[in-house]
């Protein structure tokens, strides 16, 4: 793939397109569908068995994930997201 211009999330950066922001876009991805499927088998789990010790690690668990999303999507005072500045590069 040859070097372009890209603005990805408002963040200009040169060089091959596809490989990182890809793998940001997967990473991110797998963890809200984790999260998801933390909240749904702590929900399975509730009605199997009650509130037990599981139930609530399952929960703090996706609570866990959630946040770490959060954390790389919310922009900053500037608009830009920390997953932009790690698809942008160094510098």
């Amino acid at each position: 793939m040859p070097d372009q211009l890209a603005v990805h999330g408002g963040v200009p950066h040169t060089g091959p397109i596809g490989y990182a922001d890809a793998m940001d876009d997967i990473a991110l991805s797998l963890a809200v569908l984790l999260a998801i499927a933390l909240i749904g088998g702590a929900v399975w789990q509730w009605r199997r068995s009650g509130p037990d010790r599981n139930v609530w690690l399952m929960l703090v668990l996706a609570a866990v994930v959630l946040a770490n999303v959060a954390i790389w999507v919310i922009p900053d005072r500037n608009g830009v997201a920390p997953v932009d500045h790690a698809a942008a590069g160094p510098g």
